[in-house]
């Protein structure tokens, strides 16, 4: 059962950031497909919850598949993104992955990320893309947070007292760019992740960055440009000179969705076979 609380549904950014220094603790609301979960379980009991979905601008997605930039408002659902057409189609792939079409309704991008859940299935596409999060400050000014930066641990982010996520922005992508997103759940169509994991890749630009999920207390990331194969190399130590690399950070756990002996053998998979897609794609 849900206990009483105080709801308030603020208008401008200003209000938000007012409403959360006068009520610390308090509790944003974008989606709350996570949020009400919670608090039905009795995980999160908050006296104060403020509500996303009217506040000016945070609907705003834009998407630039012209190379510029792009941005995801924190109220813009995901199967908004994912039928964005300009959108990256592994990040779209990566939207559609959570959960049902009827909690995608409500679920969003940035809310996917607030909830810092290591298993996120967001989290690897926009950590490969190097998306940030633009932050508001407590003294109404915004900051830009890279996103290998923002998750601290399990289900805790960089956010200090009284800030809050505008949205998700997405650097400019090189028109060549490609990208790869895979999943691994108990069951077809709305379970958590086991091991999730996604690649993006730019030989023109001389760039390679992948991330993996669920198999560490946060999401991780990797910067693989300097192991990229020349143009016309045959066969591929480089991919398990990359698989070295990200077995060496992950600290995977045993739980009910599976062992860790699992999720390793389930991302050395991912990361080889994505890698190795990406080498082939790029001739």
């Amino acid at each position: 059962m849900i206990r009483p609380f105080e709801y308030h549904a603020p208008r401008t950014p200003r209000e938000v950031t007012e409403l959360l220094l006068a009520h610390p603790g308090a509790a944003l609301l974008a989606g709350g497909t996570d949020l009400l979960v919670d608090m039905r379980a009795g995980v999160v009991r908050p006296a104060v919850v403020l509500d996303l979905k009217r506040v000016e601008g945070l609907d705003e997605c834009r998407f630039d598949g012209g190379g510029g930039p792009s941005f995801v408002g924190a109220s813009v659902t995901l199967n908004r993104v994912a039928g964005e057409a300009g959108a990256p189609d592994f990040l779209r792939e990566a939207a559609v992955s959570v959960g049902t079409h009827q909690v995608r309704n409500r679920a969003t991008l940035a809310g996917n990320l607030c909830h810092a859940s290591p298993a996120a299935d967001t989290a690897p596409p926009l950590l490969a893309l190097g998306a940030s999060v633009r932050v508001r400050r407590t003294d109404g000014g915004e900051a830009t947070v890279p996103l290998d930066g923002f998750f601290a641990g399990v289900k805790r982010t960089a956010l200090g007292p009284g800030e809050w996520v505008l949205g998700v922005e997405i650097p400019p992508r090189a028109a060549v760019s490609r990208g790869r997103f895979r999943k691994r759940q108990r069951v077809r169509g709305h379970d958590l992740a086991v091991v999730n994991a996604a690649a993006c890749a730019c030989p023109d630009a001389g760039t390679l960055r992948l991330a993996v999920g669920a198999c560490a207390p946060v999401p991780l990331v990797f910067a693989l440009d300097d192991l990229l194969p020349s143009r016309g190399a045959a066969g591929a130590p480089w991919i398990e000179a990359a698989w070295a690399r990200v077995a060496a950070a992950l600290r995977p756990i045993s739980d009910n969705r599976g062992s860790a002996e699992y999720r390793t053998d389930m991302a050395k998979r991912f990361v080889t076979g994505m890698l190795a897609e990406l080498a082939a794609g790029a001739g």
